[in-house]
């Protein structure tokens, strides 16, 4: 029987969300990143025009022809299992999803389209229940795909959006998923969950910092091990950020 010590997990890899308002610079962030490779899922890589950066278009087939959404799906494991070939461990070191939430709404409208195909065949009445349960199914399975994957840093971004706190009935900011199950548990399957958002200092200037841990109103988290401190805002550098939470100096 094989026995790891804990020791050999530490600093390997850094799995993490950032998410935020539309327009607050999350996907330049792919700019800070060591040899990253871009799974884009929208049309919002001209921040990056300037850059040389790596990138898949998800919406797309190898012939720039527009793909379905069911091939959509499909793309996702035929990436995944591409990326998993020594040839491209070689070249990548970070992979950057962009965005989760646009993937959570493209499962959501595969199960919603599949679903209500299947109970007019069938003489039935749609259920969107089933949908939303395909949905947190799904995307739970993806998240987990590319989060366990070796050798890579994992960066998710998604969009932000506000919702009641069942507990406290106070309005929180969270990840924007379809589904409520979704944006409850989703969070929990990563160590990291990062909010981007814009400070002003003393002066009025605007700088964006990375909200580390939950306030009242903004969801956030970490978890580090006891040689690793994040303040409550760091600054929006992922590249800086994941050798911190590496412990690299």
């Amino acid at each position: 029987m094989k026995i790891t010590s804990t020791k050999n997990n530490e600093h390997k890899r850094t799995v993490l969300c950032t998410y935020g308002p539309s327009g607050q610079g999350k996907t330049y962030q792919a700019k800070t990143l060591e040899r990253p490779i871009i799974l884009s899922y929208e049309s919002g890589l001209s921040t990056l025009a300037d850059s040389d950066l790596p990138y898949i278009d998800m919406t797309k087939g190898d012939k720039d022809q527009i793909l379905p959404p069911s091939q959509r799906m499909k793309k996702i494991d035929q990436v995944h299992d591409w990326l998993l070939a020594a040839e491209q461990m070689k070249k990548y070191r970070t992979i950057f999803v962009d965005s989760l939430t646009e993937i959570g709404e493209l499962i959501f409208e595969v199960a919603e389209s599949e679903l209500k195909e299947k109970a007019k065949n069938e003489g039935k009445n749609y259920n969107s229940m089933q949908a939303y349960g395909r949905l947190f199914t799904d995307l739970s399975r993806f998240v987990k795909a590319f989060r366990d994957m070796p050798h890579y840093d994992v960066i998710f971004v998604a969009l932000d959006a506000k919702t009641e706190n069942e507990d406290t009935g106070i309005s929180e900011t969270t990840l924007a998923l379809p589904g409520t199950k979704s944006k409850k548990q989703i969070p929990g399957l990563l160590d990291h969950v990062f909010y981007l958002e814009k400070k002003f200092d003393k002066a009025c200037v605007a700088q964006r910092m990375f909200l580390t841990t939950a306030t009242e109103k903004i969801f956030a988290k970490n978890r580090t091990n006891s040689s690793v401190t994040l303040e409550k805002y760091e600054e929006a550098d992922l590249g800086k950020l994941i050798n911190k939470l590496k412990g690299v100096k």
